[in-house]
């Protein structure tokens, strides 16, 4: 019943802080609205925005510093909401409550694909507030901060006016 009521949600922004072992925190600043989802970056000094719109069907990497942005093909994009509502396949267990950054949170487990997965899943919302996944290689840990649920303007998902498009032959792998 709670992941169910993460279907509910029709807008909102978050930040997502993932912890790779040996690497430091890489954040991601995401907005999804429907099949709308932007989300931004720094990488090595740059300043990426990259935008799914779906009304549009197209997804668009913007370099803001460099002034134009690169068309790719669309392959899903997978949002928090999403992950949360797709861990209900690998039959997940509810192991516990747990109050996570003030927020009461169910924490829930499984394994998939050989990674022990656990999450906390913020009991008004459905939405997930953290997640940590054991790999071979360690455990990654992402937070979700600063959600909010309210509307998000539609301009959040266009490129500005006059950004130069260029066209990218081949999908990115991971985007």
């Amino acid at each position: 019943q709670v992941l169910g009521k993460a279907a509910d949600i029709t807008s909102a922004y978050y930040e997502s802080v993932a912890t790779l072992p040996g690497e430091p925190p890489f954040i991601l600043k995401y907005w999804i609205k429907g099949g709308n989802i932007r989300y931004e970056m720094d990488v090595e000094g740059e300043h990426m925005i990259y935008i799914l719109n779906e009304n549009e069907g197209k997804l668009f990497m913007y370099m803001p510093d460099e002034g134009f942005a690169m068309s790719i093909p669309v392959e899903p994009q997978i949002s928090a909401v999403d992950e949360a509502q797709a861990m209900l396949q690998y039959q997940p267990v509810i192991v516990g409550s747990e109050t996570y950054d003030g927020k009461e949170c169910l924490v829930v487990e499984y394994t998939a694909a050989q990674e022990h997965i656990r999450w906390w899943i913020w009991a008004d919302t459905g939405f997930p507030v953290k997640t940590e996944v054991t790999t071979s290689e360690g455990v990654i840990v992402t937070e979700y901060r600063n959600i909010d649920f309210s509307d998000i303007d539609d301009s959040m998902f266009e490129l500005p006016e006059g950004v130069e498009i260029v066209s990218m032959p081949f999908s990115i792998p991971g985007t």
